[in-house]
C-alpha cells in the first residue's frame, strides 16, 4: 500500500487508503472508529490490528 500511496500529499493518505478498500472492510473500519483525519502510520496500525484477527473474512 505504501508504494501505491508514495505519489499521494501525506495529508490525502488516509482518505486514499480508506477510500480504496472493499464495501465490507470500510464498513469494518469506519466502525472501530478509523477516519481520513486519522494519520496515516496510526491508521495502519488500526488496520492492522483489526484485520489481522480475522483476515479471511475480509478478503
Amino acid at each position: 500500500m505504501d508504494d501505491f500511496l508514495r505519489g499521494v500529499s501525506p495529508q490525502l493518505r488516509s482518505y486514499r487508503l480508506l477510500v480504496n478498500l472493499s464495501e465490507k472492510t470500510r464498513y469494518k473500519a469506519d466502525r472501530s472508529g478509523c477516519t481520513p483525519e486519522t494519520p496515516y502510520e496510526e491508521l495502519k496500525e488500526r488496520l492492522v490490528k483489526i484485520f489481522s484477527k480475522n483476515a479471511d473474512n475480509y478478503l
